[in-house]
């Protein structure tokens, strides 16, 4: 969250490089849905697996809570500021719109409010459907690179559909691929290795390389166009990534581990990530309006906006914490 809300919306929201070059940098939502994977490996450690149907049900229904109540307090907020200063009079389709996380408020928002929300859909999704998944997922040793050439076809399929009909079908399974192998390393992580790891790297990096050299029309490697639905390119993109960030990761002294996690500047993204995650949008246009309004300089801006997001995530962050009994 630290990445996404101090990197990569600093880089396109404010365009400080050209997108093409910010690209580059659009690893962050498979480690996102990794580390949710690994998280609901080790909250199932710590307490009893979900029993039956009727734990299912209570697991979702406060699953539900923890991701919808945070947003719905957002979505209000935003709601009551594009009834008076967005020019709409229609109340209730402005309410609709921006209550609905399938439609985040499109059609009904200004400035930054919503750009970043429609992660809140597939998150949700993703969160009820992985209890079911993994109890037909065997934690075995496949070969890493046959299980991203698998997943890769499966993506490539969605594409050659209509994505105005399963684009957001492509975007939840591309998201679930990347939640199991998160729970799946959690749960025995030397299920892969270092030349794992780097094989799939070779192979993904030969693909792009050979995409780029023969690019073929209506290919583009600029992967902000390949995200929205994750497209297969996308897909072998983020393999690259992943391999070099664990075998990075791998490397890591845990001494510097337990220096991050105890890190004062990361503290609020530990505490409250979902909710400054969430405020951003408020966060960044109220300095984007600041900005527009005393001629600011994008650094400025960028300082401003990350500092506003942060504060409004921890003030906002206990409506995160609610939880069911």
């Amino acid at each position: 969250m630290a990445y996404v809300v101090c990197v990569i919306h600093p880089v396109f929201w404010f365009r400080l490089v050209p997108q093409e070059v910010g690209s580059i940098l659009l690893f962050e939502m498979p480690l996102i849905f990794m580390i949710s994977g690994a998280a609901y490996r080790l909250s199932e450690r710590a307490k009893p697996a979900i029993v039956g149907f009727k734990g299912y049900c209570k697991w979702v229904l406060r699953r539900g809570i923890r991701i919808l109540v945070p947003y719905w307090a957002y979505a209000l907020v935003c709601t009551v500021l594009v009834l008076k200063y967005g020019g709409s009079e229609n109340c209730l389709d402005v309410l609709v719109a921006w209550l609905n996380p399938t439609q985040y408020g499109e059609g009904s928002s200004i400035l930054m409010l919503n750009w970043h929300l429609w992660f809140v859909a597939p998150f949700l999704a993703v969160s009820i459907l992985l209890p079911a998944i993994i109890f037909f997922v065997p934690i075995k040793k496949p070969p890493l690179w046959l299980l991203a050439l698998l997943a890769t076809a499966f993506v490539y399929i969605f594409d050659i559909l209509d994505t105005t009909k399963s684009g957001w079908l492509q975007t939840i399974f591309f998201y679930l691929v990347w939640t199991v192998f998160g729970f799946s390393l959690t749960s025995k992580p030397t299920l892969f290795g270092s030349r794992c790891y780097l094989k799939l790297f070779a192979m993904s990096f030969i693909v792009l390389s050979v995409l780029f050299i023969f690019k073929q029309p209506g290919i583009t490697l600029n992967m902000q166009a390949n995200k929205f639905p994750p497209n297969a390119i996308f897909f072998i993109f983020s393999c690259a990534w992943v391999s070099i960030i664990l075998l990075f990761v791998g490397r890591l002294a845990s001494s510097y581990s337990i220096f991050l996690v105890n890190s004062i500047l990361l503290k609020p993204f530990i505490y409250a990530g979902y909710s400054i995650y969430l405020w951003q949008g408020l966060g960044y246009s109220i300095a984007q309006w600041l900005g527009m309004k005393f001629d600011l300089n994008v650094a400025i801006v960028t300082a401003c906006a990350i500092s506003l997001s942060i504060v409004l995530g921890l003030v906002a962050s206990p409506i995160e914490r609610l939880r069911l009994r």
